[in-house]
């Protein structure tokens, strides 16, 4: 932030927390999240409403499938290079 000319200047950081903070809720727990691909980072939490929130980041230059498996199935999903999604099941 660029206080005296008046500019935001929004850093990347600032979309990645978006996605911890608008979908992950006070009191949700954090559950075993494991990937098979070394180039996707995953981290699981399961919110006090029992939805199950993930958040994938592929750092990669190359877009990258992942899939997440539940108790009740899975879902499988491509994630764009350079990009951070979040499920919520």
């Amino acid at each position: 932030m660029h206080i005296d000319e008046q500019k935001i200047d929004v850093k990347l950081s600032y979309y990645y927390i978006g996605h911890f903070s608008r979908y992950i809720k006070e009191g949700a727990r954090r559950v075993l999240s494991s990937t098979y691909d070394n180039d996707i980072e995953t981290v699981s939490f399961i919110n006090p409403d029992e939805s199950l929130v993930t958040v994938i980041l592929n750092r990669r230059d190359e877009d990258k499938k992942a899939v997440v498996s539940t108790g009740d199935g899975y879902v499988e999903v491509e994630i764009p290079a350079h990009s951070i999604q979040t499920l919520v099941m």
